[in-house]
């Protein structure tokens, strides 16, 4: 499938499964990240929270099953093993050279922000309820199977992630398994909830996420403020007075509106015309500010990121969800 096929008939509007039965792919899949990397990883002094998510789906909720401070193999495999939990693990492209090399040229692709998580669940296991996130997700089946329900939006391409009831949700619109080496899409607010089946083997799974914060609203509340005051220091009546006792809820009548109305027409023509630039100041900054740069030849991806990040600031601070401090990262999707 080229990018005009996938643009044109699956960005925004439906999910998108593609299943590989290619050994070769299976198997580049799990070089990006397995189990064991993680377990090697802990010596790294790994925080909860910060680095690391213990979770886990029970009845419907989210158990949060982290600890304080430092990440220790032993205790982390203990959750694993015993308590059934699922393990998210934040901004993986840290620590692994092809990853930051793949989410780098994504966010040339997309000309955004791409944030990773990956996510570790044991057989017969689910470690989040349905929800909807903020955010484009890709899916990358890197071990074992999932068994993955999609359901209609209840808020169609959402900006803001939210938990959906079961009650309110009704039945799946797709049911997938995802296998070592499957791939899949689905558009922001798209419902959905994961388990593993039992019987088999860990399941193990990269999110890549983007687009968070990037619709025309955002744009429009980015551009219009600079654009407004450049034609306000050019156009008189922009910078006539309001009427009298508007701010007291006296003055907002219908000849109020219609001025409104036409003021934004003017404005809108100019912009149409191109006699006014349209210029993005906050989003921009954010992404340069915060991109991954180019993977400089030879080092780990550790040292890349600690040397080069701009700003030494990492995607995980740049890309909280709104409204949640648990350490979460876009697409939590588990």
């Amino acid at each position: 499938m080229g990018p005009e096929q996938f643009f044109s008939e699956y960005w925004e509007k439906k999910p998108l499964h593609l299943q590989r039965s290619d050994p070769a792919t299976a198997s580049y899949y799990q070089s990006l990240f397995q189990l064991s990397d993680l377990q090697n990883l802990c010596s790294h002094d790994l925080e909860y929270y910060t680095d690391v998510n213990v979770v886990r789906c029970i009845n419907g909720k989210k158990k949060d099953l982290n600890k304080q401070g430092k990440v220790k193999s032993s205790v982390l495999n203990k959750s694993f093993t015993q308590n059934k939990a699922t393990i998210q693990f934040h901004q993986p492209q840290r620590f692994k050279d092809e990853l930051w090399k793949i989410q780098e040229k994504l966010e040339c692709f997309f000309g955004g922000l791409v944030g990773s998580n990956v996510y570790i669940t044991p057989q017969e296991s689910q470690g989040l309820p349905a929800h909807y996130d903020d955010v484009e997700v890709f899916i990358l089946q890197l071990e074992g199977q999932k068994n993955w329900l999609l359901y209609n939006p209840t808020v169609p391409l959402a900006a803001e992630y939210c938990v959906e009831s079961e009650e309110r949700i009704g039945s799946p619109s797709h049911e997938i398994t995802l296998k070592a080496g499957d791939l899949m899409y689905f558009p922001r607010g798209t419902i959905h909830q994961a388990s593993t089946p039992a019987g088999g083997q860990h399941s193990t799974h990269l999110t890549l996420s983007t687009y968070q914060r990037m619709s025309w609203g955002d744009l429009l509340l980015d551009v219009f403020p600079s654009v407004l005051s450049a034609r306000s220091k050019r156009e008189v009546s922009l910078r006539g007075g309001m009427p009298r006792r508007f701010l007291l809820g006296d003055g907002a009548g219908q000849d109020t509106s219609r001025q409104m109305a036409s003021l934004l027409r003017s404005l809108a023509e100019e912009i149409e015309t191109g006699k006014q630039e349209v210029r993005s100041t906050h989003m921009k900054r954010d992404f340069i500010t915060n991109r991954l740069p180019p993977p400089q030849p030879g080092g780990p991806a550790d040292t890349i990121w600690k040397d080069s990040c701009p700003g030494g600031h990492s995607m995980s601070d740049a890309q909280r969800p709104h409204g949640d401090n648990s350490g979460a990262q876009p697409g939590e999707n588990g």
